[in-house]
């Protein structure tokens, strides 16, 4: 099935001023207003997936929690690490997931873990661009943070899922980048958060798999990785404007947590 992507010329047509390298799309705001036409030049293409983070390049890389800060050295070493963490977790949660509960499969005990503040090999992405700025801003940069002036939301497209090699040259294939079907029957946050996850094989950057893929002529007018830049001075306004449309702790996490975390929120941009 082909996939909607935007393609660079349009975006350039619809007024767009970013810059583009190998299938990544760069855009710098001056403000937080412009992010409503920013995305507004993605409208009617539905297959981007959104991701806020409160860094972005250098510091942190498109990479899953588990690959950020590796306890491994090689490739075989990582999923001998993963394989057993996985197992360590799985054993930790038997009992802990209320009465009579169902099997769950790998991706979803990882995506169960994930939103338990688990290291996983999984990345967190959304349907919502909003929901994607609502968690690049929430979190409050410390005082003495010079480095983070600017918050980063990320779109990635589904297209990425087609890309593959071959193992050892055999007709078996490894993609690059998966997308997870998650049943999320117990996963009220994954829900709430319109929720998407990645896989990326050995743990890649997605960004520098972006590059490679969309390196190739017949690809290069492509966005296949957006990334927004919108300034940490902007950070109340945006919170403001997005607890008016109901973005916010209460919503995305439907526990005593989020509720918790709204209120202290509530206080520091009511004030």
């Amino acid at each position: 099935m082909a996939r909607k992507i935007l393609r660079f010329n349009k975006y350039k047509k619809a007024g767009g001023n970013g810059i583009y390298d190998r299938g990544v799309l760069s855009i710098t705001l001056a403000e937080w207003d412009e992010f409503y036409d920013e995305i507004g030049r993605f409208r009617g293409y539905r297959d981007y997936v959104w991701r806020g983070q409160c860094r972005g390049y250098p510091e942190w890389e498109l990479k899953a929690r588990f690959d950020r800060a590796p306890k491994y050295k090689n490739e075989d070493e990582r999923d001998k690490v993963r394989d057993e963490h996985y197992a360590a977790f799985r054993k930790a949660v038997r009992g802990r997931r209320g009465a009579n509960p169902p099997e769950l499969k790998d991706d979803d005990l990882w995506a169960l873990g994930q939103h338990n503040s688990l290291a996983t090999p999984l990345l967190d992405w959304t349907e919502s661009p909003f929901v994607a700025a609502y968690f690049a801003f929430v979190e409050e940069a410390e005082r003495n943070d010079d480095k983070l002036s600017k918050r980063v939301v990320y779109a990635l497209n589904r297209d990425i899922k087609r890309w593959f090699r071959r193992v050892n040259g055999s007709n078996e294939k490894e993609y690059f980048i998966e997308f997870p079907e998650i049943k999320a029957h117990e996963n009220a946050r994954f829900l709430a958060q319109a929720g998407v996850l990645t896989k990326a094989l050995k743990g890649q950057d997605v960004k520098r798999r972006v590059q490679k893929s969309y390196n190739e002529s017949n690809h290069r007018n492509r966005i296949g990785l957006a990334e927004i830049l919108i300034p940490e001075s902007q950070r109340r306004k945006c919170l403001m404007d997005l607890n008016q449309m109901n973005i916010n702790h209460a919503s995305l996490f439907p526990d005593i947590y989020g509720s918790a975390i709204f209120c202290n929120l509530k206080l520091e941009i009511d004030k």
